[in-house]
């Protein structure tokens, strides 16, 4: 909306400016190393310190009316934020730590469940992007239902329709032959990618004309590859990393099956 200014904050990547203006949105970034971090917990807080810093600033300019954040890892940062300039909080919860880990079993996944609980508790209202998280929110948290909205994920339609496979973009990644199965995600256990890469292994014996795409990055990447390689399967499983939207949507475009064998997936 014309009317309503948007400033968002995140941490920097290299090669990130500190701050720019995309489409109309203010973009601030912290250095997420700026301090020294012991660990996963104390890394989080660190750089929710730095928001902390940057948003008061940015405050004696803008005076902005609203305050959100997403899931527990800028949780800290907006609750403070919240009592110190008596400004109303938003939460969007994507996921529980109870729900990805199938129940919390550590210090640091109860660390994470009590921020999770204490952004949920500190914030006015608590966004949701479908009707199982909603649910979920509501059991792991206590939080009442009259306190959650549910906004599912939007897509632009049009702009996927207007995406145009390029000549010859099909034979970067397999050959003519083969039939390609695409999984896109991240590579963490919750999204399952262990599972499309052993339910390939077994359709190979049925047919080799398959190519197995993987599409995203995560901390198994290593791990699977090292599985394609020890199956013997290495050279018709595709690891693309990371890639940007057109390259997604026309992998999607060129791809025969895509599959989603997610444990866990909030988005259902």
């Amino acid at each position: 909306m014309d009317d309503v200014d948007v400033t968002v904050m995140s941490i920097a990547l290299p090669g990130s400016p500190p701050s720019e203006e995309i489409g109309g949105v203010h973009v601030r970034r912290v250095d997420p190393f700026r301090f020294r971090s012991t660990g996963f917990i104390t890394w989080v807080l660190n750089f929710n310190e730095e928001m902390i810093e940057e948003a008061l600033r940015l405050y004696d300019e803008w005076k902005f009316d609203l305050i959100h954040v997403h899931d527990w890892l800028t949780g800290p940062a907006g609750i403070a934020l919240k009592h110190l300039l008596h400004k109303p909080l938003i939460a969007t919860i994507h996921a529980t730590e109870a729900g990805r880990r199938g129940g919390i079993h550590d210090e640091e996944q109860f660390i994470i469940h009590s921020w999770e609980w204490r952004t949920t508790y500190e914030a006015w209202k608590v966004i949701v992007c479908s009707n199982y998280m909603l649910n979920e929110v509501s059991a792991v948290h206590g939080v009442p239902k009259d306190k959650l909205i549910m906004i599912p994920n939007g897509i632009d339609i049009s702009y996927i329709d207007s995406v145009k496979v390029r000549p010859g973009f099909r034979d970067l990644y397999a050959m003519p032959s083969e039939k390609i199965i695409v999984f896109v995600g991240r590579l963490v256990h919750e999204k399952g990618p262990d599972l499309v890469l052993a339910a390939f292994k077994e359709l190979l014996k049925w047919d080799w004309n398959l190519k197995l795409l993987v599409v995203g990055d995560g901390p198994m990447r290593e791990y699977l590859m090292g599985l394609a390689h020890d199956w013997g399967i290495w050279n018709k499983a595709y690891f693309t990393g990371r890639v940007d939207d057109e390259t997604l949507y026309s992998i999607l475009k060129v791809s025969d099956l895509a599959i989603l064998p997610s444990r866990y997936e909030p988005l259902e």
